[in-house]
């Protein structure tokens, strides 16, 4: 069922003539005319001010387009395939953020009426074929209208580029969604240095899969922190930040979250070295480990350091605690960035911004 706006739901004349319409709509092909204003006004027994308000609606999620001076016309059904990396629900230390993001994708597409079919491309470094024979099939047989990558390789994109609009996110595409790593690098680091902490450490999880937009790697991220701390005129001190490097010997076997668990135990769990006093956390698995080992070595978060984590909204892995400071993207605003673009591609247009990057927010605890 499409999804109404909350406004809508306070104005029960014009959502029960949003239902009406939606029935007329159901009644016609894509691309075919509605009757005219005064037809549906008469039709249907409502005001000129009420049945615009509920096309308004109708068009706002993509269920309705309008040709100026001509009419109103039905948005053709379209079915669009998610494709995604399967490493990324089966690999051991990756965060239930990935099936809320499925689950929303499919929700939007529900709200904009398409046909919706959910795919897994090959893994990473998978030898053969390059996609499974049935989704091949399907896109080559025009079956499918658009295709919204996650996780898939730059092969694949370039292949489904050739043939099909697509949009990725976590993936390198000519139309991109991805997550903006230095707003929440700075804003984590403006709260620590706002919160009086003088020592701050740098955590980032090491992980065996690489994408683009997967939050936490890579040393662009150790520039922006540096530098975050340079506006604060705070010293940046490498014992204080664990590297990509000092976690290679994990080889990829241990989940964020134990990592966390561990890193805590070596900061927090011995003596004689500087402790600092406060932490931001790149990524939210990681900051599990890391909460689990400060119980247990009795280290209170709030008291006897601060930290700051990274965050996904509607994973609620995190503690709803007041002493830790979360700042999260919402996937949310990933799935609606995503189908933005594969609709502005439909309508034949070029995105404004071929690389759409979200903003973390820090999580405001009701």
């Amino acid at each position: 069922m499409t999804n109404i706006s909350s406004r809508l739901l306070h104005q029960p004349k014009v959502l029960a003539t949003y239902h009406k319409l939606l029935d007329v709509i159901k009644e016609l092909r894509g691309d075919e005319k509605l009757p005219t204003a005064a037809a549906l006004r008469t039709q249907l027994g409502v005001s000129l001010e009420t049945l615009n308000l509920a096309l308004r609606e109708l068009e706002h999620h993509h269920l309705i387009y309008s040709v100026r001076g001509v009419g109103i016309y039905v948005t053709p059904r379209r079915r669009t395939c998610l494709l995604v990396d399967p490493l990324l629900f089966h690999a051991e230390d990756m965060s239930p953020f990935w099936q809320v993001l499925v689950d929303l994708i499919r929700e939007h597409a529900a709200a904009r009426n398409e046909e919706f079919m959910f795919r897994f491309a090959h893994p990473t470094g998978f030898k053969g074929e390059l996609l499974p024979h049935d989704v091949q099939q399907e896109i080559e047989g025009g079956s499918v209208t658009g295709v919204l990558g996650v996780g898939i390789s730059q092969e694949i994109s370039n292949w489904l580029e050739e043939r099909i609009s697509l949009v990725t996110f976590a993936s390198h595409s000519k139309y991109n969604v991805g997550l903006n790593a230095k707003s929440i690098i700075l804003q984590a680091i403006d709260e620590l240095a706002g919160l009086g902490c003088c020592d701050i450490a740098f955590w980032r999880p090491y992980s065996s899969y690489r994408h683009a937009s997967i939050h936490s790697v890579g040393d662009r991220d150790l520039d922006i922190f540096t530098d975050a701390l340079q506006i604060h005129k705070l010293e940046f001190m490498p014992s204080l930040t664990n590297s990509q490097t000092s976690l290679l010997f994990y080889k990829g076997s241990l989940a964020k979250s134990e990592q966390g668990y561990n890193i805590a135990y070596e900061v927090f769990g011995k003596e004689g070295h500087k402790l600092p006093d406060g932490i931001f956390i790149g990524d939210d698995m990681m900051t599990v480990g890391v909460l689990k080992a400060f119980k247990e070595m009795d280290v209170k978060v709030g008291k006897d350091v601060r930290v700051v984590s990274h965050g996904n909204k509607g994973t609620n892995i995190l503690p709803l605690d007041e002493e830790l400071t979360v700042f999260e993207f919402d996937p949310w605003e990933i799935a609606y960035a995503m189908f933005s673009m594969l609709n502005e591609l439909f309508q034949g247009h070029i995105p404004v911004s071929r690389n759409l990057e979200i903003m973390a927010k820090m999580r405001i605890l009701a």
